[in-house]
């Protein structure tokens, strides 16, 4: 995958990725423009980054984000908006999803309506219950947190926070702090051989 940000391209490669804490990273990637010149055109390419949400599982986000120690100690308000519109892939179905809130009730008594399978009404089940014993996935902490709800506000499809990665390559567009902002800069630090050998490397695949 790559992203686009205007004239600058990210290619979705882990060493281009430089942890700046706080569930953020920087993405190295490359800027790209035409210029005029006496011979005619000239394709001018140089390094820029953009800062990207940590892909992966949700929670491992949210626990970098607020800087916490486990789950249980996240700030889920806190948590709702800082989630609100990011793109989602579940388990183990592996559909991409973007997440539209959080359940006001934990897993364990988060209720919904299911067709019997024999055809004959309906039942009221958890979430939990569901995941558990209909699709007999393992759980092993989503029974006490919210679930993440990815269909709309008046009609929710909900699915446990364990089930849900964070899918690469989505901006960062928040302030960074003073520490963010320092890490970024040492991390991002080049040497001039080695911008050269990467700008080299981009102009000889272009």
């Amino acid at each position: 995958g790559c992203l686009l940000v205007r004239q600058n391209f990210f290619h979705n490669d882990p060493k281009n990725f430089a942890d700046v804490g706080g569930g953020v990273l920087g993405c190295r990637g490359f800027h790209s423009s035409f210029r005029a010149t006496q011979s005619g055109l000239s394709l001018n390419i140089d390094v820029s980054t953009t800062m990207i949400i940590q892909p992966g599982p949700v929670v491992d986000f949210l626990i970098s984000n607020q800087n916490v120690r486990d789950p249980f100690s996240l700030d889920w308000t806190k948590a709702k908006r800082t989630l609100k519109n990011l793109r989602v892939k579940t388990h183990p179905s592996n559909q991409e999803f973007k997440i539209c809130g959080l359940s006001e009730v934990p897993c364990k008594e988060l209720t919904f309506t299911l067709k019997k399978r024999d055809g004959d009404g309906t039942e009221e089940m958890t979430v939990l219950d569901y995941f558990t014993n209909v699709r007999k996935i393992d759980l092993r902490y989503s029974a006490d947190l919210p679930c993440i709800n990815v269909g709309r506000p008046k009609r929710p499809t909900y699915f446990p926070i364990e089930l849900c990665e964070l899918v690469s390559l989505q901006r960062y567009t928040k302030a960074l702090s003073t520490l963010q902002r320092a890490s970024l800069v040492e991390k991002s630090r080049q040497k001039p051989q080695e911008r050269m050998r990467i700008l080299s490397d981009v102009s000889c695949l272009a």
